[in-house]
């Protein structure tokens, strides 16, 4: 197109040269009768004026085509896939609020960043909502990002019938479905923060199953576990959803992850009060009691399971001839 382009500006200019050609002749006739330095002046005034009605409108062409290349490609930005639950949505936020949102912020221009989080949603194929049989998993495909960022675990860890190996293998599918592109996309796991709710601790049963991804897939895993740790005023007022503040410090850490090389990235420790402490150890009392009645109170269901599937933890519940639907 723009060898078209330029094709047709040379004939154009060529058409102007040509209607211009017996006013210039009749010019040159006055050379001879000029002294030699006016005869340079007005050769150097005709080949001013010849550039300007050919040789000029060929170089701006040139230039401006060069320039319009050139910004298309300095324009194009890094495609950022923020892929998770409601905790990458932003529960009870605004978009603006999001991780995601403050992670663009962040990494500016050169990145566009994209939120794909879906509300309740799961990894394990029993989850009342499985990610990948969501709208925002479709459009997060179809997206085809350069970077992709996931964080689940917080709803999966409910379920019953979770085992780290069923969390592990279910993961490692959904992100092999966003690696079937050509673009070999970055990948950074994030460990989804603990709870500060009856399900304090579960969380960390995610850990080595992130891990373990993390080396299989070459990808960079993030754990903000004491970001949040002893930190009630980081959390709504459910005890999972996080704060716009704590959203930040997370955007924070994400995009130290991004600029940085290390494998693997983790908030520091620090030395909590004796407020903070008393209020975990009480958190975890709380919910260890809990957890061991929700566990009794599943077991029958959990046998049945296992009868029914018993490499479940490895296939998946709903396969049909080795195909995931």
């Amino acid at each position: 197109m723009r060898s078209i382009y330029i094709a047709m500006e040379e004939r154009r200019n060529s058409a102007m040269f040509l209607q211009k050609e017996p006013a210039i002749q009749e010019e040159r006739k006055t050379l001879p009768k000029l002294s030699s330095g006016l005869r340079n002046a007005a050769g150097a005034k005709l080949r001013k004026r010849r550039a300007g009605g050919v040789l000029r409108p060929l170089f701006f062409t040139a230039l401006f085509t060069s320039v319009m290349a050139f910004s298309a490609f300095a324009g194009q930005k890094t495609k950022v896939a923020c892929i998770g639950d409601s905790l990458t949505r932003g529960y009870l936020l605004t978009d603006a609020q999001s991780y995601p949102a403050q992670l663009q912020t962040l990494l500016g221009d050169p990145y566009e960043v994209r939120n794909f989080g879906h509300t309740s949603s799961y990894v394990i194929d029993d989850g009342p909502i499985e990610y990948r049989n969501t709208e925002d998993y479709s459009a997060a495909i179809q997206y085809d990002a350069d970077i992709l960022i996931f964080m689940f675990g917080s709803n999966d860890v409910g379920a019953y019938n979770f085992t780290p190996l069923y969390f592990e293998n279910q993961y490692r599918e959904l992100i092999d479905s966003f690696r079937k592109t050509k673009k070999n996309p970055k990948i950074y796991l994030i460990i989804a923060p603990d709870s500060r709710d009856l399900h304090f601790g579960l969380i960390q049963q995610t850990v080595q199953p992130v891990m373990s991804l993390g080396q299989q897939l070459s990808a960079t895993v993030i754990n903000p576990y004491y970001l949040f740790f002893g930190h009630s005023e980081d959390y709504l007022s459910d005890g999972l959803h996080l704060t716009e503040g704590a959203y930040g410090k997370l955007a924070k850490l994400v995009y130290q992850a991004m600029t940085g090389t290390a494998t693997y990235v983790a908030a520091p420790a620090e030395t909590l009060s004796e407020a903070a402490q008393a209020e975990n150890n009480r958190l975890f009392q709380e919910a260890t009691q809990y957890q061991a009645a929700e566990r009794a109170a599943k077991a029958e269901a959990l046998q049945k399971l296992r009868e029914q599937y018993p490499n479940y933890e490895t296939t998946g519940l709903w396969i049909s001839h080795g195909v995931h639907i």
